[in-house]
């Protein structure tokens, strides 16, 4: 009787260490997506300046090409067909 007892005793003990294991794997796991997540918002937020600078310099070229195009229609013409040939 006192064996099975102290087997049982053991049992409990190892089954309470491996639910002590669980939780601190658990705590781990979510710390790490935690991590990744705020990597994730950085580089989403990096992105977002690096494309709103690209979008401001695209609007002054598109302003300076309408520009051009009023000052001098024949040369906006011809820069127009050679854009659309050998840029593609």
């Amino acid at each position: 009787m006192k064996k099975a007892l102290e087997r049982v005793g053991i049992f409990f003990l190892f089954v309470i260490f491996l639910v002590f294991l669980g939780g601190f794997y658990l705590g781990t796991r979510y710390t790490d997506n935690k991590i990744g997540v705020d990597s994730l918002q950085h580089k989403v937020d990096s992105l977002h300046d690096e494309n709103f600078i690209i979008g401001v310099e695209l609007m002054r070229w598109e302003s300076t090409i309408d520009w051009y195009r009023e000052a001098n229609p024949k040369e906006a013409k011809r820069l127009e067909d050679w854009r659309s040939q050998n840029t593609e």
